[in-house]
């Protein structure tokens, strides 16, 4: 299966957005999804890339506040990322 991350660029993860992981997703990924549960919704499946992207500009979603929380360095910073 192949997952595409939909979030913004997130340095202190090494994400990128639009970041695709071919056959599954790394280690660090299930690590980081585990402390930052927002990641969860913001890696998606590729064959629901078109549906999924599109909510993360809709205001009021779950995707969107996913995104907005990521994008939020005062956020990242009380979760202690280093």
């Amino acid at each position: 299966m192949n997952n595409i991350y939909i979030g913004p660029n997130v340095k202190k993860f090494g994400l990128v957005q639009y970041q695709v992981f071919l056959n599954g997703l790394p280690d660090y990924i299930y690590d980081l999804m585990q402390k930052y549960q927002e990641l969860e919704l913001l890696i998606c499946d590729t064959d629901e890339f078109l549906q999924k992207v599109s909510l993360t500009s809709l205001p009021g979603t779950i995707y969107y506040k996913a995104y907005e929380k990521l994008k939020d360095k005062k956020f990242l910073n009380e979760r202690n990322v280093k």
